[in-house]
């Protein structure tokens, strides 16, 4: 039905007509599909009426018809010609309306989708649903209508007719509703599709907006003597509508919804009272801040440097003031005060008139960071986490497009803020792998935040007291500029470090995941009344069950690994606990029995935090105990009530996994342990020594962070490792040194870049197919289309776990280099296998993965 032309690498669209109106104003737009899949995801060009050329620009969204069947879908506006600009006019649909007219993309956020498309490998509608909240598209549903009688070559056939039918009587429905109504019995979309294709129903976008909060205020518009008499005269036939006036009259102006409280619904009589000319209803927009509460917080100290600090500062100062896009990366020891000379620099920028972004590697240091800059800034600040509700993400966003805002603090995708005069973006804790989404897009945070501040001539700041190896690479390569921190701030010290060797307890019987050393230091921090920080990066109460006798492990049905073993009961069912797949969330009750051999004698292996909890529970009866994983911060704000309770002295020990190890500041913590610090040490990924190196790092630098001295111990099976040694005695240098000499022999990054290519889907077969076939393709594909392409190909081969929530996975993995070559040959073969793979197949491709 429609036909794809190439001209100004735009693909035209063939309208149902044979010719349309053109004038000599910019009448086509060129647009992106936002839901488009990859292998149709490019430009494609549209007539704009003359109602829509007053409204339509660059950045604007527009529903158009799409495809066979004229399926209306939503599309950016990504650039507008004019009539001389187009040869083919009559071969152009026409766009149908306007949608989502308060959302324009500005130039920069178009150039960055561009940007994400092209190095992110994912869809242009990938990337604006990312720039975009979510909670900005509100509601969008498809209706269907009838536009001429039903052909009489489809009188016999039943489903076809039962649809139009039921699309005819209803006027307009949507999909969902017909199957409701049709009961499932037939396949409605089949018989949509047809009907769309024949022309015999049409379809229509409709956007609620369902995500903005509005106070509506009713106002007096009479004198308060007619509008008394006007009440008298109405209150036997509209008692209510009286009161309201009466209200009303009495206030001069009152918020609707004090209204409703004390009559009840008032929303039609109010209507009434405006139509009738007594009263008008202004309506006004509220923004939700679940952080108001931060600006009662006192000020800060007067934020005065140190010496160290005072250079630091000044280097990063003459950075910004050159006016330049600059790089820069801040290593400072764990407790050395990066964070007052961060401070110092956004005056700096705010002063200037621009504005600044404040990275976070995660939402459990949100709150901290909030509270801390909350109380500089007090409302000049937005937060930006997926924590919060979808409507006060979107009003943070458009409290920042407003320029009411000078300063958005948040996890990974506040990189996204709006900011038109952006100065500055800062990554606190850079190498953690949190800023690198697993989700299409695939984009590391560090890449948007380059991107935008060679935009704005802005300046991109890292900061970390255990850079990753890339950023500290570029730092010595002079890419970036290094300005050091080598001590702590004020009279704090840096921990006396103890390693506590588990293979001397376990060759005398002790089994128990808490050492002597340990239980020894934590009695002796509990009876001075100082708190400790316990590590231990794995949940739930033990790793997995398994059966004795046939020595199988109770594995998740819909994924390939095994579940753990957590205390919590199922709603509604008895026993001790049940199971839990960490990958899919499947729960299952703890059998009694092995369900491969029918052994009545189950055995539990390993141990995770819940279990940990319990072991101190028992040594120290008298300890207050928190724990914060995964399985206790499901609720919206439960970090900052569980910081909250430590931070106040509530509590005297926190247990927990990685998220306890990183930029927390609590005075009075004089212990912190990694219960098992060589747990990550061995697994079969080149990341593996930096995370540990990081991971201990980050812990020994929770302790004595105030004027107590602080002590850190380290419970290891390998105290001799270099990597536990080096971390014990926060060695960053010497590490670093090992670690890119190791890198640079085996051709890992930063000496090259790893593209990983995954198909996945439901039907094994479909997956094992593509396996015999990719690598062979990628091969011939490089050798034929991309000549002189330099590849190292590994694989296909399974993912390390095959499947996960019922798909199963195959991997490629390629060592090049991430050039413009490299990545248009990545993009033809995502868009090839694309178009091959069936419709529950999909192949997505991950440029430098967070894990191999």
């Amino acid at each position: 039905f429609h036909h794809r032309l190439q001209l100004h690498k735009l693909t035209v669209m063939k309208p149902e007509q044979n010719s349309l109106p053109v004038s000599n104003f910019k009448e086509y737009a060129r647009v992106h599909i936002v839901d488009a899949p990859f292998h149709v995801d490019k430009e494609y060009c549209y007539y704009l009426t003359p109602e829509l050329r007053q409204s339509v620009r660059i950045g604007s969204f527009i529903t158009v018809p799409f495809g066979y069947g004229n399926k209306k879908q939503i599309a950016v506006v990504v650039g507008l010609l004019g009539d001389d600009e187009l040869e083919y006019k009559n071969q152009i649909k026409p766009a149908v309306s306007l949608i989502l007219g308060n959302f324009v993309l500005d130039s920069e956020l178009l150039r960055l989708c561009s940007y994400m498309r092209e190095n992110c490998f994912c869809t242009f509608g990938q990337a604006v649903r990312t720039v975009i909240p979510p909670a900005a598209f509100g509601k969008i549903s498809e209706y269907f209508y009838i536009q001429t009688e039903l052909p009489s070559k489809f009188l016999n056939d039943i489903q076809i007719s039962m649809v139009y039918n039921t699309v005819k009587k209803a006027s307009a429905i949507t999909a969902q509703r017909l199957e409701l109504e049709l009961d499932h019995a037939i396949d409605v979309r089949r018989a949509l599709r047809t009907l769309l294709s024949e022309g015999v129903i049409a379809s229509a976008l409709e956007h609620r907006d369902t995500n903005h909060l509005y106070r509506d205020t009713a106002k007096l518009v009479i004198s308060e003597e007619d509008a008394a008499v006007s009440a008298d005269a109405m209150r036997k036939r509209s008692p209510k509508r009286a009161a309201l006036l009466d209200a009303i009259i009495e206030e001069g102006e009152i918020g609707a919804d004090l209204l409703k409280e004390r009559f009840g619904e008032v929303r039609e009589a109010l209507k009434a009272l405006a139509l009738k000319g007594y009263i008008e209803i202004e309506r006004t927009e509220m923004y939700r801040d679940p952080y108001a509460s931060s600006d009662s917080l006192p000020p800060p100290d007067d934020n005065i440097l140190s010496d160290e600090q005072g250079k630091a500062f000044d280097t990063l100062a003459s950075l910004y003031d050159s006016g330049e896009a600059k790089a820069a990366l801040l290593q400072g020891v764990t407790g050395s005060g990066k964070t007052r000379v961060i401070k110092a620099l956004c005056d700096r920028v705010i002063e200037s008139g621009r504005s600044v972004i404040m990275l976070v590697p995660e939402i459990a240091l949100t709150p901290q960071t909030v509270q801390y800059f909350r109380s500089c800034y007090k409302d000049r600040i937005a937060v930006i986490h997926s924590s919060l509700s979808q409507g006060e993400r979107l009003d943070m966003y458009n409290r920042i497009r407003r320029g009411e805002v000078d300063i958005c603090v948040g996890t990974r995708s506040a990189v996204f803020a709006p900011f038109t005069k952006l100065g500055l973006i800062v990554i606190d804790e850079e190498q953690e792998h949190t800023y690198k989404s697993d989700m299409d897009p695939k984009y590391h945070a560090r890449d948007i935040a380059r991107f935008r501040c060679a935009h704005h001539s802005a300046m991109m700041l890292l900061a970390s007291a255990t850079p990753s190896l890339e950023s500290r690479y570029k730092a010595e390569s002079g890419l970036y500029s290094l300005v050091r921190l080598n001590s702590r701030y004020g009279e704090a010290k840096l921990p006396e470090v103890i390693i506590a060797d588990m293979r001397r307890e376990s060759a005398v019987g002790q089994i128990s995941p808490i050492g002597e050393r340990l239980k020894a230091e934590i009695a002796e921090n509990l009876a001075r009344g100082e708190q400790s920080i316990l590590l231990l990066n794995r949940r739930g109460y033990n790793n997995f069950v398994t059966c004795p006798q046939c020595g199988s492990v109770i594995t998740c049905p819909h994924c390939s690994v095994s579940m753990t073993y957590h205390t919590y009961r199922l709603r509604g069912e008895r026993g001790e606990g049940c199971l839990a797949c960490h990958y899919c969330g499947t729960r299952q009750s703890l059998p009694e029995k092995c369900p491969n051999c029918g052994g009545e004698h189950l055995t539990f292996m390993g141990f995770g935090t819940q279990k940990i909890e319990k072991e101190l529970s028992e040594l120290f009866p008298e300890a207050r105990i928190l724990r914060m994983d995964a399985d206790t911060t499901s609720t919206k704000f439960a970090y900052e009530e569980i910081l909250g309770k430590f931070r106040e002295g509530r509590a005297d020990i926190l247990i927990g996994t990685q998220m306890v190890a990183k930029g927390h500041d609590f005075p009075n913590v004089t212990l912190s342990a990694v219960l098992s610090a060589d747990s990550a040490l061995y697994l079969d990924d080149y990341h593996a020594s930096e995370r540990t190196f990081s991971m201990i790092c980050q812990l020994v630098g929770r302790a004595g962070r105030a004027k107590k001295p602080g002590r850190a111990l380290i419970q290891t099976y390998n105290p001799d490792h270099p990597v536990v040694m080096m971390a014990s005695a926060q060695d960053y240098d010497s590490f670093y040194k090992n670690e890119i000499a190791l890198r640079r022999a085996l051709i890992f990054p930063p000496f090259c870049d790893i593209a990983l290519i995954t198909v996945i889907s439901e039907d094994e077969s479909a997956v094992l197919l593509a396996s015999d076939e990719l690598g062979e393709f990628i091969q011939k594909g490089a050798e034929t289309l991309f000549p002189g392409l330099a590849l190292d190909v590994f694989g296909p081969f399974e993912a390390p776990i095959y499947k996960i929530k019922e798909k199963y996975r195959i991997r490629v993995v390629i060592k090049c280099r991430s050039n413009a070559k490299t990545r248009k040959f990545l993009r033809y073969i995502a868009a090839e296998w694309s178009s091959r793979l069936s419709k529950n197949a999909t192949i997505t491709i991950d440029m430098n993965p967070n894990s191999l």
